[in-house]
């Protein structure tokens, strides 16, 4: 899930290469999770109710959901695989030194509860 969609720079790379782009907000509080060492960088998701239901937010399923950057430099990335299959699931992965192709974690979730854990327990690894 390395940039966008369409292959340009992510939000992530963007912010690290000294762009005047916004400092993203703390994570603290965000979507209800206490992972406040880390900071959102990207965000298409928190919109989403506890009760999701693929079919109803197909339009939003697509790889690049999610990014949290831990206070040691790793990403905490999010996304949602096949894009826009309501049969596909959450990718969530940590992926340290810029190493997409090898995560240090990687689990696959359906449902936004157990999204919103395996973000908490990546953000706290």
């Amino acid at each position: 899930m390395k940039g966008g969609p369409d292959g340009s720079a992510s939000p992530l790379s963007e912010l690290v290469e000294g762009s005047k782009a916004r400092r993203p907000p703390r994570a603290s509080g965000f979507w209800g999770l206490e992972i406040d060492a880390a900071l959102v960088t990207y965000d298409e998701i928190s919109f989403l109710p506890e009760e999701f239901d693929p079919v109803d937010h197909l339009e939003h399923l697509k790889e690049d959901l999610l990014q949290l950057r831990l206070p040691n430099g790793d990403i905490v990335d999010a996304g949602w695989l096949p894009e826009f299959d309501p049969t596909g699931t959450f990718h969530v992965a940590v992926v340290i030194e810029g190493d997409w192709e090898h995560p240090r974690q990687h689990v696959q979730v359906r449902d936004v509860a157990a999204l919103r854990r395996a973000l908490v327990g990546f953000a706290h690894s």
